[in-house]
């Protein structure tokens, strides 16, 4: 083998090694995203309502009362899911 294909053999081993690596390193994606956009979803939604000066035609408390319930719920699956 000439020494110019060995240094580009040289190099795509690098490459490949380097690539490897960051793979092999890299974080696995969050579990269940949508789950977790849906909880920061209802704590905003939650800190919005309960600043509103509207009572939203009578519901604003049972509205309130559902989110901290699904809140709640939402919690301890994913609370659940991190102890397996």
């Amino acid at each position: 083998m000439d020494r110019r294909k060995f240094v580009e053999s040289m190099a795509l081993s690098a490459v490949a090694l380097v690539g490897a690596s960051a793979v092999a390193t890299a974080a696995p994606p969050p579990r269940f995203p949508h789950i977790r956009h849906a909880i920061k979803a209802l704590e905003a939604a939650k800190i919005e309502m309960q600043a509103a000066p509207d009572d939203f035609g009578g519901h604003k408390a049972d509205a309130l009362e559902a989110v901290n319930h699904a809140l709640e719920q939402l919690n301890r699956a994913m609370q659940f899911v991190r102890r397996r």
